[in-house]
């Protein structure tokens, strides 16, 4: 794992270790006691009742998606309300052409040339998508989060969007696993 925040409360789930038990191995590693631990205990990644975990056991399906002719104002105007980070792209046919990004539309802005307003989707989207499908298996697709430091991967099937796979949607059942009972305050700002 590349995060080594997300690596830290992996670790802390699975081994059962305590924060002030967390050191950092000085790379990308994170050291629990004298062992590096990456991974979980046997069984750690299945589901109940057997089988591996999957993409589609934690995306967010039928996400919004924007047509590369939608302008970027407009497009910031959906990221406020519905309170998400990046959005895919795309064509006429609803194939995946791109994602763009609150950070993709940042970067476009700093250019200024034209004004990021009169700019549409596909003036700003990141092109070269990453995608995953429903049944990648969730190791892989949290592995390519941080090793590429996305906040989300597309979900696909046969080039078109199915669902996303957010980290919000991957802490939300973290909290999950680790029992959160109580009503707490990331509880309310990890809600949908």
């Amino acid at each position: 794992m590349r995060s080594p925040v997300l690596a830290a409360a992996v670790v802390a789930v699975w081994s059962g270790a305590t924060p002030g038990q967390l050191t950092s191995g000085g790379g990308d590693e994170i050291v629990l006691g004298m062992s590096t631990a990456l991974t979980g205990p046997p069984g750690m990644g299945e589901r109940e009742g057997g089988g591996i975990m999957q993409v589609s056991d934690y995306m967010t399906p039928d996400p919004f998606v924007v047509c590369c002719h939608e302008p970027v104002d407009e497009i910031v105007d959906l990221l406020r309300r519905h309170g998400v980070h990046q959005i895919p792209v795309v064509n006429e046919d609803r194939q995946i052409v791109g994602i763009i990004t609150e950070r993709d539309i940042r970067s476009a802005a700093r250019q200024q040339e034209p004004a990021t307003p009169h700019k549409q989707a596909g003036d700003v989207m990141t092109r070269e998508v990453i995608t995953v499908t429903p049944g990648t298996h969730l190791d892989e697709a949290v592995e390519t989060l941080c090793r590429e430091r996305f906040g989300a991967l597309p979900v696909v099937v046969g080039g078109h969007v199915v669902g996303i796979l957010s980290s919000r949607d991957l802490l939300r059942r973290l909290m999950e696993f680790i029992g959160a009972q109580r009503t707490g305050p990331l509880e309310h700002i990890l809600q949908p």
